[in-house]
């Protein structure tokens, strides 16, 4: 029985040192690029923790930013299973096309959502804020909006060539690509706040900088390294039918993955409702939980770089294989890699374990609370008390967001994988619904739970966080009966359902034995 059960643990794990050198060789320039990419956003909220509400301000603006990177994630899921496996079957001109189609899709979105943003940027921080926002966060939220708008053009841009270099197994040279920027967001962050004492809009112009640089860098390196795939601006229009209905077909999967995004960060919209400005301690703190939650956001994102992994690790490992019909092989690569993936999440975890214990005592992160509290005449033992208070709650959430993450890393690998083969709209069907059902939750605890018990902010996130033991069950069932590992163009989709799927049987003449044949 021990055997059999050890065996068992061991299919979802890299079977050899050489599997696990291949698997660490893509994933960890991955890792540290995305690390990177995090701390450019750790980067202007540490920046601006001096600033009387400035973590708030940034948090309400944000949200936006992360919603036109969750349209960006959407279109992603789509433009990855397709380019993996066009890659694996070696048609580049193709792969252009969807190339073309995700960068085209992304600017016209960001013409109408960042077009409104600036017409009407108040409408769009209250609509995170609830309307119970100071009047001092809502002008600096406003002017952080209406600059930082202009870098999510150029993301439009970047993210595409930059998420396709990672696809094609060149995730190094992303790398490369984000050092530079890095270090000119600190730069000009330290510059224009500091030096120049600019207030919240020295953040966006050092985001904008960066992003800026990134351009040249990203672009360098999607020229010089994959040729064979590379489009120009001036090309985006050189897509055929074919290419737009092989990417429409699937974009239903798109818009469910950014319905799954949205919900996720319109959950800032229950915890800003349940606790608004000055709920937290005594009220002439103005503690919410905006400025906690958006902190920790920041913090998660800079530790759990792992994520941005997955999707490329399944199209290198997984979709290649598939778009080869080497299906056994495929299969036996997404075992290994939801063991592989919830390691590294399990390590970078216990990293962020230890930094929430040191948190109490990095009181720079709640400097702007003792600013904000001693410039209104309170004592300074008031202000470190309210101190304490932030940096106690932001510990525990950052404490529970650890515990959970290799939960998270496993279904959200499962649900990946799902979608690299024929069942990319079931995938995100079922995460939207799970989504859906967790979100209500969390509008029950928010109305319901909350205004009966005296819990704090932790407590309510630890709370609305249990339902990952459901999430899990639903995907994993899914998982195990979804027969995922399907060539892309061995299934054919009715437009009108996501469950009327028709694929031929592998048996036949398309599906011969020796693409079964590992390599």
């Amino acid at each position: 029985m021990q055997k059999i059960i050890f065996k068992n643990i061991k299919n979802y794990f890299p079977d050899s040192k050489k599997q696990w050198k291949k698997y660490l060789k893509y994933s960890v320039p991955m890792i540290i690029t995305s690390l990177f990419f995090s701390l450019n956003g750790f980067v202007d909220n540490f920046m601006v923790t001096h600033i009387d509400k400035g973590v708030d301000s940034l948090s309400y603006a944000n949200g936006w930013t992360a919603i036109y990177g969750a349209f960006l994630s959407g279109v992603s899921v789509v433009g990855s299973v397709i380019v993996g496996q066009l890659l694996g079957a070696k048609e580049y001109d193709k792969v252009k096309m969807t190339i073309r189609i995700r960068v085209l899709v992304s600017v016209i979105f960001v013409i109408i959502f960042g077009g409104l943003a600036l017409i009407i940027p108040e409408n769009y921080i209250y609509f995170f804020a609830k309307g119970q926002i100071s009047q001092k966060t809502l002008d600096q939220s406003v002017k952080y909006l209406r600059l930082i708008v202009i870098s999510w053009f150029m993301l439009s841009w970047t993210t595409p060539i930059s998420s396709v270099l990672s696809e094609t197994g060149q995730a190094k040279y992303v790398l490369y690509s984000s050092i530079p920027s890095l270090v000119a967001n600190v730069g000009l962050n330290s510059l224009l706040m500091y030096g120049l004492k600019m207030g919240v809009e020295g953040a966006a112009y050092a985001s904008i900088g960066a992003r800026f640089l990134g351009i040249f860098t990203d672009s360098y390196f999607f020229y010089k390294k994959i040729p064979e795939i590379s489009i120009t601006p001036w090309s985006l229009f050189k897509i055929s039918k074919n290419a737009w209905k092989r990417f429409l077909k699937r974009f239903y999967a798109a818009f469910l993955t950014i319905g799954v995004l949205f919900l996720i960060i319109s959950r800032s919209i229950m915890f800003n409702s349940a606790f608004p400005e000055g709920s937290i301690g005594q009220k002439d703190w103005n503690i919410g939980a905006a400025g906690i939650m958006g902190l920790a956001s920041t913090i998660t994102q800079t530790f759990l770089a792992v994520f941005y992994t997955v999707s490329s690790n399944v199209a290198i490992f997984v979709g290649k294989h598939l778009g080869r019909r080497n299906f056994q092989k495929a299969i036996k690569n997404a075992s290994a890699l939801k063991g592989f993936h919830t390691l590294i999440a399990t390590f970078f975890s216990i990293i962020l374990i230890i930094f929430a214990f040191l948190v109490p005592y990095a009181r720079a992160l709640a400097s702007g609370v003792y600013e904000d509290i001693t410039s209104r005449g309170f004592e300074p033992s008031y202000a470190i008390e309210a101190q304490n208070v932030y940096l106690n709650q932001l510990k525990w959430i950052l404490l529970i967001i650890a515990l959970w993450t290799p939960v998270w890393m496993w279904y959200v690998t499962s649900l990946t994988l799902i979608a690299s083969g024929g069942k990319t709209n079931l995938s995100s069907f079922v995460d939207f619904s799970v989504s859906t059902f967790s979100f209500l939750w969390l509008v029950f605890v928010t109305y319901v739970i909350v205004p009966n018990t005296n819990l704090s902010l932790a407590l309510m996130y630890l709370i609305f966080q249990s339902i990952s033991i459901i999430e899990i069950t639903i995907f994993e069932i899914v998982y195990l009966k979804a027969d995922w590992a399907i060539h892309i163009d061995d299934i054919k989709r009715n437009p009108l359902s996501i469950l009327k799927i028709v694929r031929f049987n592998r048996k036949n003449k398309y599906l011969s034995e020796q693409y079964n044949k590992d390599e």
